[in-house]
């Protein structure tokens, strides 16, 4: 007996300093990984002024976490890997988790109609019949739902307890401008109809159902789809630039990005997206929707040869020579971005807590690949002989855009021109370098800065399409696209020879001719005050009925009469020959109106964008 102790007391000693020594070898392991990273991630954050950044770095089992910066840039507090952050639109992955768990339970399924659930949201789908809205489109963004309005970005008329129902007061919010299925279109509000389906079939809130079944079983204990507000201490402060600080604010698509977390909380969940053996005693999530995580299905862009793309939770990229599955996220004041590479087993999570729209973010994706040494993807050579094909140049506009009211804007600024040059494509853009496709065969073609196929050029009723997968757009005649920048041009133009014969003759009241001129320029002079007090009032008033709006929608509104009005009385008073100038200013300014009238962006009511 005394023997068996003495074995015993030997084995446990043992076992004690066999568990010291690999836990000191572990920790130094990780001391080593921190190191090495934190004096680059000092480097970014200082070149792109950010603030703080917490993150976490998943090699196989093992997982390292950190941070660096500051919490707070008030109280100069230092960050750590315990802070919370609001992480935006990766929210949208740990729901549609929640979701693939529901019909893994067979309470839902990917084509279950949205309108079969929610029979009280009315969905103006023109495809209806045919081509209902399913939990998959919504899932994979392909529903052809809008991204979002202003009146829901931008308000503070919120509640962090309200229904969610509320988020669609306006009918229009729910128009479906694009077949269901057809393409990827981003939408928030398809996220948010997702929150509602989790109530309806639930029959609780969301932030409650996925609590429970979601972030508990994953232990993601200090993680939340409840609002959090400032005074919780952990909670990290959101910043805009030069360290102005930004208050935690609820949002009314809160399903599609309100969630908070940690860095250990996120290396959980990035361990749960990249095992294969999902507790497969309770079958968390059956192994054929695991399959579909980041794998595009059915759209146009799938069908003719491209494979990245969103999937039912992440994102298929290409990007810094290595693929992965993504899913990147903005809050008010906070930037956040996780990525999984499941094939080699790693994957990273960041967030900062600075929103700053000069900060080339990207570097931490960068930064994270590098640190990670991940295996580059296999480069795709260019195998198709170089013919030219000449009804594929021209002018393409994005189909749809992400926001109804926003489409005059986005055909004059955000269209591209496609040409080319002995088989190889350029794609010339205003807001983006140009970039060179080289022909892979069959209407595929790869950036030069990708290492396989990014891009695909089709035909589908009667028109010429370009997609990345993300985005698509139809080409449009070279002819209407120079009507809208003339029109354009000409009602500038018009604006300025208004304002200036205007003002001087509203200068010279008393002895200047053809005075009805001053009409037009009292009501341009009047945009001041709408101007005025929008500077006035935080910017997340820009979606509220106030007194700023609806000035400006009065000053909007009664353009086409003051300019119709003058244009009238001075056909009245003088002959053609002496008006000519002022009357062909005053048609050119009613055309431009009557063009941005007809896209529905004149009269300018904020509170319904």
């Amino acid at each position: 007996m005394k023997n068996i102790i003495t074995t015993l007391q030997l084995v446990i000693t043992l076992c004690v300093v066999v568990t010291s020594s690999l836990s000191s070898v572990y920790a130094a392991s990780n001391n080593d990984v921190v190191s090495g990273i934190d004096q680059k991630l000092e480097q970014v954050l200082a070149e792109q002024q950010l603030d703080g950044i917490i993150w976490t770095m998943v090699d196989g089992g093992r997982n390292v976490t950190g941070a660096r910066g500051v919490s707070d840039a008030q109280s100069q507090n230092a960050m750590t890997d315990l802070h919370k952050m609001y992480v935006g639109s990766v929210t949208k992955a740990v729901l549609a988790v929640g979701v693939l768990r529901l019909i893994t339970e067979q309470k839902l399924s990917l084509d279950t109609s949205v309108s079969q659930i929610l029979p009280g949201i009315e969905i103006n789908n023109p495809w209806s019949k045919t081509h209902p809205i399913t939990v998959r489109h919504l899932l994979t963004h392909t529903s052809g739902l809008d991204d979002i309005r202003m009146h829901q970005l931008l308000t503070t008329q919120t509640d962090p307890n309200m229904p969610l129902e509320l988020a669609f007061r306006d009918s229009s919010t729910l128009d479906v401008r694009n077949q269901p299925g057809r393409r990827f279109s981003y939408s928030n509000i398809g996220f948010t109809l997702l929150g509602m389906v989790i109530e309806k079939v639930t029959a609780v809130r969301y932030e409650d159902y996925l609590l429970n079944h979601i972030l508990r079983p994953l232990e993601m204990h200090q993680s939340s789809f409840h609002f959090v507000a400032e005074n919780d201490l952990l909670l990290a402060m959101g910043h805009y630039e030069n360290q102005v600080k930004q208050t935690p604010v609820s949002t009314v698509l809160r399903p599609a990005g309100q969630f908070v977390t940690t860095a250990p909380d996120m290396a959980k969940f990035l361990q749960f997206l990249m095992t294969q053996d999902h507790d497969t005693k309770s079958n968390f999530i059956a192994p054929q929707l695991l399959d579909l995580m980041s794998t595009p299905q059915g759209t146009e862009s799938v069908k003719h040869g491209l494979k990245i793309g969103q999937g039912l939770v992440l994102s298929g990229r290409d990007r810094h020579d290595v693929l992965g599955a993504c899913r990147p996220g903005s809050a008010y004041g906070y930037n956040a971005y996780l990525c999984i590479f499941p094939e080699q087993n790693k994957a990273y999570f960041w967030a900062v807590n600075t929103d700053n729209e000069s900060a080339n973010l990207d570097k931490l994706n960068q930064l994270f690949i590098e640190q990670l040494d991940l295996e580059p993807a296999e480069l795709v050579e260019p195998n198709a002989p170089a013919i030219q094909t000449p009804e594929i140049e021209g002018v393409y506009v994005l189909a749809p855009n992400k926001m109804v009211h926003f489409a005059l804007p986005d055909l004059l600024f955000h269209s591209v021109y496609l040409s080319q040059n002995e088989g190889q494509l350029t794609i010339q853009s205003l807001q983006t370098k140009d970039r060179v496709l080289l022909p892979i065969g069959d209407g595929i073609y790869r950036d030069i800065t990708r290492r396989t196929p990014s891009h695909a050029i089709y035909e589908a009723r009667g028109k010429q399409y370009l997609t990345d997968g993300f985005k698509t757009y139809s080409k449009i005649s070279i002819v209407e696209f120079t009507f809208y920048w003339i029109s354009l041009s000409i009602g500038l133009l018009s604006f300025v020879y208004l304002m200036a014969v205007g003002l001087y003759k509203l200068i010279r009241l008393k002895t200047s001719q053809n005075r009805v001129l001053v009409l037009p320029v009292i009501n341009f002079i009047a945009f001041a005050v709408p101007i005025y007090l929008l500077g006035q009032q935080h910017y997340l008033q820009l979606g509220d009925k106030t007194l700023a709006s609806l000035s400006l929608f009065v000053c909007s509104a009664l353009l086409p009469l003051s300019v119709l009005t003058a244009a009238a009385l001075l056909i009245r008073q003088r002959t053609f020959k002496e008006i000519k100038y002022h009357l062909i200013a005053l048609v050119m300014f009613f055309q431009w109106y009557c063009v941005m009238f007809y896209w529905d962006f004149m009269p300018i009511a904020l509170w319904k964008i």
